[in-house]
């Protein structure tokens, strides 16, 4: 038997929050959250909206702090050396 290729079952992306943790936040089922990652379920519904507005200003959010801390450290790290 010929195992179907063309169909994937996991996400390439990475994501900061689980799916049951997106699910609590925006009111939806864990299992929602999950097709919605996998490209399974419309994405132009206003709760699917919801939660990759969520994931990206999650993802957008930790970036810019990352940022401001490397930023902030740097003088540190500079006159420490």
């Amino acid at each position: 038997m010929k195992q179907e290729t063309s169909k994937k079952t996991k996400s390439n992306k990475k994501y900061l929050k689980s799916a049951s943790d997106m699910a609590e936040l925006c009111g939806c089922s864990e299992s929602y959250v999950k097709k919605l990652r996998l490209g399974l379920v419309e994405t132009k519904t206003d709760k699917a909206k919801l939660v990759m507005a969520v994931d990206e200003y999650l993802y957008d959010g930790t970036t810019a702090l990352l940022k401001e801390v490397e930023r902030i450290l740097q003088p540190h790290n500079k006159s420490s050396k």
